[in-house]
């Protein structure tokens, strides 16, 4: 693995993931996750660093993804199986909203095959 192709596709990923969440989150559908508290920027863009720096691992060193296609589609099953995961786990101790539980999962398997084929195209280039 090469370094600066690690890091160069975690900034492309985390950018992307970022722009996502506030196109989807802040723009398209904010009621989603109301808030009545202060949201913190930092802390979201440190989320999605940590999930490009997840993603950018695994087409490394588990996977031989390197185009935009394969990179879509690892991500839209990767990325459906985790929303689903992290919306069953919200609801467990709220009341299930089922609109709002198929819109974040919808959102959720979206942002990260678009995400993880921007990541696959950027370790095309630069390894």
């Amino acid at each position: 693995m090469k370094a600066k192709s690690f890091i160069i596709s975690i900034l492309t990923g985390t950018i992307t993931y970022y722009l996502l969440g506030g196109l989807f989150y802040g723009l398209l559908f904010p009621d989603i996750y109301p808030s009545e508290e202060q949201i913190s920027p930092s802390f979201i863009l440190f989320g999605c660093l940590c999930y490009a720096i997840f993603y950018t691992y695994l087409l490394i060193n588990l996977t031989k993804v390197r185009s935009l296609k394969s990179g879509f589609t690892i991500g839209l099953i990767l990325g459906l199986i985790n929303a689903a995961c992290m919306n069953f786990f919200m609801y467990s101790s709220n009341p299930v909203k089922v609109d709002l539980f198929v819109t974040d999962v919808l959102i959720g398997t979206i942002s990260t095959g678009i995400m993880t084929a921007v990541i696959a195209i950027t370790l095309s280039k630069t390894e």
